[in-house]
């Protein structure tokens, strides 16, 4: 171990991270709920290590339980008060099942204009009759052309979408139930519509304030929103396409001009999108930004609470600056170990998008709802590595999906694994989630030192450019266009909340503003298109050189590198389940140490020429003498 004060004082302050930036899992209440079980599983949570809990009301609650029922507020309350003795967070989930913005529906139960609507496409034929006789509720949006040629009239209706249930149907047949066919099935509400929307805040935030006010603050710390959808669970046809006359009105106002005339491509499945739809999924997203999130984004900020969750897409930056907590979630098995999944396809930028959200927004905390519906089969050593995958794209909260109250009947395969109480490496949890603790508050709590940037869209955030930089030990974070604009600009950098990205990369060429507003880089050689040239790559590292100089490549190597006080720290992943041998084209300085995350202690090295990582094993280094 290093024997300076310094040195001490910054392994006391990692050995001893806050418990708020521990692991924060769902806990689902999905049967009946009982004070003593809910104060007895909660003090498990907290002698586990666990930092807190998202209360995620679940399908198998009983019909006198249902949502925001008196009986289910007096298990918020009770929990509540034990929470804050023990200092533990709770984050209240602001629906009954998912997708959120239905209020279990209630929204739709206060006004049926209420429900979600979108475009459908019906044949024109005489046999179809006229389209003045439309049922109630369906209105004529334009005439346009099939495939084929035939005439199709695109049409604005309700859905008859629906969101997940709260009750088993048959199981509790003798409870008095309560509404049960709109907890059974709720209706899915109108994102697009600003009196749908307020109503959802009425029925669902409203209402957790008046029966937990007290309790906002300490230890109500944030209100959970999840993938809110603007088509919610269709039961029936897929035709629909997401959209309203408000959203055309948008489009309108925007670009200046009507997209009826090219609603066709919205039914395209082309990879090359027409520039007309790109701006209209512009618009769908800028519409859902204002009328959804930033209505609750308002409501949590004067409430003093933060809003959590993540949006439907992974891959979705545009609506993050309405998050306090930007976050995804990595669900299905969509993201392995040892798969081109880590690196390749939209879900693997979801870690980099809520962590560069969070860094050009000015938010300390980026979250992950993980290992949801990764199926029983799910292993310690994969529950571990998607966190570690997590860490060293720098997500700094994590939340476990999921702890279940009750493993009763179907309730063990909702959804499955339980990864709390019920799982086979429960008695393993409390060390990792220990390290966990500590390697989020060193994310949280350091600067990382990121010096490239790339460039995405509103529509997706690459993937191709980030894996070769990834495979070369290179971090960067995404920006947009938007981005751009509220960026200084030089010959040597773009400068955005306080990092100074010294190459920006895309890999196509921008749109003319942006072009222009990046020119400064360019005639420095500092905009790199990745396809302009195939040594790109050679090009960039030039100006930027990688996190770590290897003397021979290693595309398995994950590298963080971070800076607080004097000390700079390096987080190195082994991504793949064999062992790698790092070796250095210049040694670690004297006085690196090896953090241990699980103790908190460190660890002298024995060679500053050379460092092996097993497989999937994630490390920490410390130097003290560079700042």
């Amino acid at each position: 171990m290093l024997h300076t004060t310094d040195a001490d004082a910054t392994v006391q302050a990692f050995a001893h991270a806050p418990q708020r930036f521990g692991v924060i899992p769902f806990w689902f209440w999905n049967d009946r709920l009982d004070l003593v079980e809910l104060l007895k599983q909660l003090a498990d949570f907290d002698a586990h290590g666990v930092a807190g809990v998202v209360i995620h009301p679940r399908i198998g609650l009983p019909f006198d339980q249902s949502w925001m029922s008196p009986a289910l507020l007096q298990c918020y309350r009770v929990v509540c008060a034990d929470a804050r003795k023990r200092g533990l967070t709770v984050i209240l989930y602001d629906e009954g099942m998912y997708p959120s913005g239905s209020a279990c529906g209630r929204v739709v139960g206060e006004n049926a204009e209420y429900a979600a609507r979108g475009f459908a496409r019906i044949p024109i034929t005489k046999a179809s009759g006229a389209l003045s006789e439309l049922p109630q509720g369906h209105e004529f949006i334009a005439t346009i052309k099939g495939t084929d040629g035939s005439l199709l009239a695109v049409i604005e209706q309700p859905l008859g979408s629906h969101v997940r249930g709260l009750h088993y149907e048959n199981e509790d047949a003798a409870t008095t139930r309560v509404e049960p066919l709109r907890e059974q099935c709720p209706p899915a509400a109108d994102l697009l519509n600003p009196n749908a929307v307020e109503a959802f805040i009425r029925h669902s935030y409203e209402s957790f304030y008046e029966a937990l006010h007290e309790y906002f603050g300490d230890p109500i710390t944030a209100i959970f929103t999840d993938e809110p959808s603007l088509l919610g669970r269709l039961s029936g046809s897929t035709d629909f396409r997401a959209g309203t006359k408000r959203v055309l009105d948008a489009f309108e106002s925007r670009w200046g001009y009507d997209f009826r005339p090219h609603l066709g491509t919205l039914w395209e499945n082309d990879q090359e999108k027409s520039e007309h739809r790109l701006r209209y999924e512009q618009t769908l997203q800028e519409c859902l930004a204002t009328t959804y999130y930033k209505p609750l984004y308002e409501w949590c900020e004067h409430h003093g609470v933060a809003l959590v969750g993540h949006p439907e897409r992974p891959d979705d930056y545009t609506v993050s600056r309405y998050f306090h907590i930007p976050g995804q979630d990595i669900v299905w098995r969509w993201v392995m170990p040892d798969s081109s999944s880590a690196i390749e396809g939209a879900q693997s930028t979801q870690a980099k998008c809520a962590a560069s959200a969070a860094a050009h927004r000015g938010r300390s905390r980026n979250a992950n709802e993980f290992a949801g519906a990764f199926g029983h089969e799910l292993t310690f050593e994969e529950f571990q590595w998607l966190a570690n995958w997590l860490l060293v794209r720098g997500c700094n909260m994590l939340i476990p999906h999921a702890f279940y109250y009750s493993m009763r009947g179907p309730r063990r395969d909702e959804r499955p694994p339980d990864v709390g109480p019920n799982c086979p490496w429960w008695e393993q949890f409390t060390d990792w989630a220990n390290a966990m603790r500590r390697i989020c508050w060193l994310n949280a709590t350091a600067t990382p030192e990121i010096r490239v940037a790339v460039l995405g869209t509103v529509h997706e955030l690459p993937w191709r450019v980030p894996r070769d930089l990834f495979q070369s030990q290179t971090d960067f974070h995404y920006i947009l266009p938007s981005d751009i604009k509220e960026a200084e600009i030089n010959a040597q950098h773009l400068a955005l909340a306080g990092y100074k990205y010294e190459v920006v990369v895309s890999e196509t060429t921008p749109d003319a503003e942006t072009m222009l507003a990046l020119k400064p880089m360019a005639m420095d050689g500092r905009f790199i298109t990745a396809d302009e040239t195939s040594n790109w790559l050679e090009k960039l590292h030039s100006l930027v050189p990688p996190s770590v100089a290897l003397l021979t490549p290693i595309p398995a190597l994950r590298v963080r590198k971070m800076h607080w006080q004097q000390y700079q720290f390096t987080l190195l992943f082994n991504e793949c389940i064999a062992p790698i041998t790092c070796q250095f084209t210049l040694p670690l300085a004297k006085g690196t140490i090896r953090l241990n995350p699980r103790n908190g202690q460190a660890e002298s090295l024995h060679s500053l020429a050379e460092i092996h990582l097993a497989g999937h094993e994630l490390m920490i280094l410390a130097e003290s003498h560079l700042f």
